[in-house]
This record gives structure tokens, sequence and C-alpha cells, in this order.
């Protein structure tokens, strides 16, 4: 979660982090990075950027940000779109049980617009961190995909990190 989401309480004008809109009763928040008040979002988004309680701590383990393919299948792995939220990613991860017949393309979708591409031409794992991260455009799903290895190859493919904005 970004350090930088500010709230102003109007009964108390200090300020606890970010930039702050407005300033009449209700408290609004507002995010420096991705721009969006949170009387643009529903409960649960305005919850998001505003959970103090789990900056920096760590996540319980998710099978959510990898996948394995079957044999001879495309790996992918989707995550959906949420409303005017962005999926970002620090880094992409694969990995063929076998040499790929032909040459494996990996690669991150935003939506329908491709951000990263590139070949793999061996098996085994590989991964590729992102400085700075991948982020997507507010409301469209991330698809991160490792192309099929051919007859009896199985593929992984997943995000190093993953969260939203």
């Amino acid at each position: 979660m970004p350090r930088d989401v500010g709230k102003i309480n109007p009964n108390n004008p200090v300020k606890t982090g970010g930039a702050v809109v407005g300033g009449a009763f209700p408290t609004t928040y507002f995010n420096e990075q991705t721009h969006l008040k949170t009387n643009d979002l529903n409960d649960t988004d305005a919850h998001r950027f505003n959970d103090f309680d789990n900056i920096n701590r760590s996540q319980l383990a998710s099978t959510g940000d990898y996948t394995i393919s079957n044999a001879n299948s495309e790996a992918l792995l989707t995550f959906p779109a949420e409303g005017k939220i962005s999926h970002v990613v620090g880094g992409i991860h694969w990995s063929y049980d076998g040499d790929p017949v032909g040459t494996g393309i990996l690669q991150i979708k935003d939506s329908g617009s491709v951000v990263f591409y590139t070949f793999v031409t061996n098996k085994g794992p590989g991964f590729f961190p992102f400085a700075p991260p991948k982020r997507g455009v507010a409301g469209n799903p991330m698809l991160l995909s490792l192309s099929t290895g051919g007859s009896g190859i199985k593929g992984t493919v997943g995000a190093l990190t993953h969260w939203i904005e």
C-alpha cells in the first residue's frame, strides 16, 4: 500500500500524510500516485487505500500469484479488473519442465496492450525483476502469460510481487 495516502479530520485539521482534497465534512482522502479521491471509489476500495495497519507487513502466501499449465498449454495468470484500481507487478517468473519446442513467449498485457515481451528458449526457472515496477491502467485486467512449450511440456508463470494501487 502506498504511504502517500492523506487524511484530514474536520474536527482536528492535522494531516497524517499525503495530500488533502477539499476539507469539508466528510473526510476526503487522496492518493498522490493514482490521483484518485476515495469519494470516487466504493467503500472496499477506500479501505484498501487507507488501511494503515497493513502498511509494510507481509501478506499470507497466495496461490493467486502464479499458475501452472497443463502439458502443451499456455500458462495464463489474470489479475481481474477492479474498478478504479491499478494492478502493479514488481517482476515476473517463469519455468518450463523441459526444453520448449521452438521459442516460448513470455509477456504481460495491460488489458489488450502488451507492456512486456521476451523470448524463452530453455527449460528451467527464470525471472525478471522490474525497477520501477510495471503498473497497469486503472480499471484494466493484467495478464501474465507463457506460451505453450510443446507436446508434454508444462509451464508456470507468476508475479514476483503483485499489489494494487
